[in-house]
Order: C-alpha cells, then sequence, then structure tokens
C-alpha cells in the first residue's frame, strides 16, 4: 500500500549516481487511462518537497517496498531497514495524503484499526 499512496499522489522513487535516493514527479507517459491519483479529485499532484527532509527517506521506502514486493527473495539491506525507516516514513505519508487529498476536500479520515494500532503504537 506504501508503494501504491506514493504513486497515488503522482511521485516515484529513482537512485542517484551517489547511491542516495530521491523522489521525483511521476513521467505523465508511464500514465494509464486506469491509473487513480490526486488530479482525478481536481487536485494537484503532489510535489516532491511536501516531505521536507524527509523526502530521500520516502523514496528509499518506496524503492525497498516496490523491489520486495515484486521480487520475494529479494533483500533491500543495503539501503532499507524496515525497523528504522518504515513507521517514520509511514506517517510523513499519512500527512502528506492528509495535506493534499483530504484536507483540500474538507473532510477527515480515520485509520483502519490494523494501520492505527501501527501508526499509534510508535
Amino acid at each position: 500500500m506504501f508503494r501504491m499512496f506514493v504513486e497515488f499522489l503522482g511521485l516515484e522513487s529513482f537512485r542517484l549516481d551517489s547511491g542516495e535516493h530521491d523522489l521525483r514527479r511521476r513521467s505523465s507517459r508511464k500514465r494509464k487511462g486506469t491509473d487513480v491519483m490526486l488530479d482525478n479529485f481536481g487536485l494537484a499532484l503532489a510535489d516532491p518537497s511536501d516531505f521536507g527532509f524527509h523526502r530521500h527517506l520516502i523514496a528509499r521506502v518506496h524503492d525497498g517496498v516496490s523491489k520486495a514486493t515484486a521480487h520475494l527473495t529479494y533483500e533491500a539491506n543495503d539501503f532499507f531497514h524496515p525497523g528504522r525507516d518504515y513507521l517514520l516514513a509511514l506517517h510523513e505519508l499519512v500527512r502528506v495524503i492528509h495535506d493534499r487529498l483530504y484536507k483540500p476536500l474538507g473532510r477527515d479520515f480515520e485509520l483502519h484499526p490494523d494501520l492505527k494500532r501501527l501508526y499509534e503504537g510508535s
């Protein structure tokens, strides 16, 4: 779901030549007619700067979970440490989704009980 929500915001991760991860807007050429993103709701797509200094963390987690879900034997241990990275990244992702989707629409949301336990337990 982490991967899906980053892409819903209109972003993707990539690796810099230095090996560090960063975020950028997804290319409109990659977009399919079935993709659902913020602009389907009349809202602007997110910008990597929405994550502030956490943008590299979000990119690292996005890349790690993307690879791990596509390749079941893949280990992202060289750059992604779930115990350290995931919960902080999750908090930031929920914040940006709230700021970019729910707030502009004048709505609020309640987390699913499983996610709420994970989110509040960190």
